[in-house]
């Protein structure tokens, strides 16, 4: 008898660990946007960026691929980032490959401004896989990648990328959006705190806080 309790006690214990084993735990960092959370390429060296979904993408993003040299290969994204909780019309996120460096795109569309200023704030407040707040025209630094945020009355455009060229990235928004004003522009280059940006004249005038 004391044999077979054993092995009942011994059989409910890794009964009871097989499912734990079977639970997922979310990370925070999953749904928030961070270059290096979405380059898979990096983190699995075995798995990297050779099928193409080029013809999959809205015409607008294979002109921004074209645009931003990626031959080597696009990988959706299908993490779901902050952006998509709120009213969106469209969304479309993918991670390209060129020669040099790896470049994340990121595009919500909203109906209306409305709901794209709702989306855009709410995302300064927990941005990044700190979750950093910060209001508009601050100057800090929230994100380890460079990056460029493009809003216009209803969409919003992230641009990520190790090498990102700040002052190209502005010019190449403006011949995108050229019909659009943006409304919101900011941007932070490597290893420097966030830039805001206004177009006056098809030039960019960087903003300072003393002069809000």
């Amino acid at each position: 008898m004391k044999k077979i309790g054993i092995f009942l006690i011994i059989g409910c214990f890794l009964f009871s660990c097989g499912d734990k084993k079977k639970e997922t735990v979310t990370d925070i960092n999953d749904v928030l946007p961070s270059s290096e959370r979405y380059a898979e390429g990096k983190e699995n060296e075995e798995e990297s960026i050779v099928v193409s979904y080029f013809d999959s993408l809205s015409s607008f993003s294979q002109r921004v691929a074209i645009d931003l040299d990626i031959t080597e290969g696009i990988r959706l994204i299908d993490s779901v980032w902050l952006p998509q909780r709120f009213d969106n019309s469209g969304v479309e996120k993918w991670l390209g490959k060129g020669k040099e460096a790896e470049t994340v795109f990121a595009r919500f569309s909203f109906r209306d401004s409305l709901n794209m200023k709702n989306c855009l704030f709410n995302w300064f407040d927990c941005f990044g896989p700190n979750c950093s707040s910060f209001q508009l025209f601050s100057e800090m630094k929230i994100n380890n990648d460079p990056f460029l945020i493009y809003a216009t009355d209803k969409e919003v455009v992230y641009v990520s990328s190790s090498n990102l060229n700040e002052k190209r990235m502005l010019n190449q928004m403006e011949i995108w959006y050229r019909n659009k004003t943006p409304l919101y522009v900011l941007s932070q280059s490597n290893g420097n705190k966030t830039k805001w940006w206004k177009l006056e004249k098809r030039k960019w005038l960087e903003i300072k806080q003393e002069e809000i």
